[in-house]
């Protein structure tokens, strides 16, 4: 149940990533505070000053994804921790009353096969 909410989360936040790369790349390199560029070559390639907008991009994306995850698996490391010991736990109290299905199976077996051993039955 946690890995399904932290998965879900992981995958936001991976869309949200993107909706931010795509934003600031569709935006024009002298909104984000470059240069202007001069203008492009002969040939059509762009302006350094337009790679050096994608490429810090890259890296800014790059970086604001690394720090999203880190803190979301933190957090839900936490959380999980948290879950573990204080919801889905049985008191120690209780414990010696708790038996599940498969083992009351498995031990009325065990009791008459030891009996049958013994030549108790």
């Amino acid at each position: 149940m946690l890995d399904d909410i932290i998965n879900t989360v992981n995958e936001l936040v991976c869309r949200a990533v993107n909706a931010v790369e795509a934003g600031l790349n569709a935006a024009p390199a002298t909104s984000l505070g470059f240069a202007a560029p001069i203008t492009t070559t002969q040939d059509g390639l762009e302006d350094s000053s337009s790679s050096d907008a994608r490429a810090e991009i890259e890296i800014g994306v790059h970086q604001l994804e690394t720090l999203l995850e880190t803190s979301i698996d933190k957090n839900f490391d936490k959380l999980e921790i948290y879950v573990l010991r204080n919801i889905l736990t049985v008191p120690q109290e209780l414990a010696p009353y708790m038996r599940l299905r498969h083992y009351e199976v498995s031990q009325a077996k065990f009791e008459c096969r030891w009996a049958h051993a013994y030549n108790l039955l």
